[in-house]
């Protein structure tokens, strides 16, 4: 299982999109997890993670507020 620890919101975008694939059988073979360092904000994909999931995935995280992304300082 690949772990990706990442420190921003660029990170983070391109964590998801180095963890997919872009078929099915490909992402369940490569499960992975991507944590938000000095966050308790963890996201584990078991199963893997298709391309188009991982787009809309990012989409929606680009939306987030800049806050969202900050560690407890």
């Amino acid at each position: 299982m690949n772990h990706f620890a990442v420190h921003n919101k660029m990170q983070l975008l391109h964590a998801l999109l180095a963890g997919a694939y872009p078929t099915y059988h490909e992402a369940r073979a490569n499960p992975f997890t991507v944590e938000l360092v000095g966050t308790n904000f963890k996201m584990r994909f078991p199963n893997g993670l298709h391309e188009s999931l991982a787009t809309k995935a990012a989409t929606r995280m680009r939306r987030k507020s800049p806050s969202f992304f900050r560690g407890n300082s």
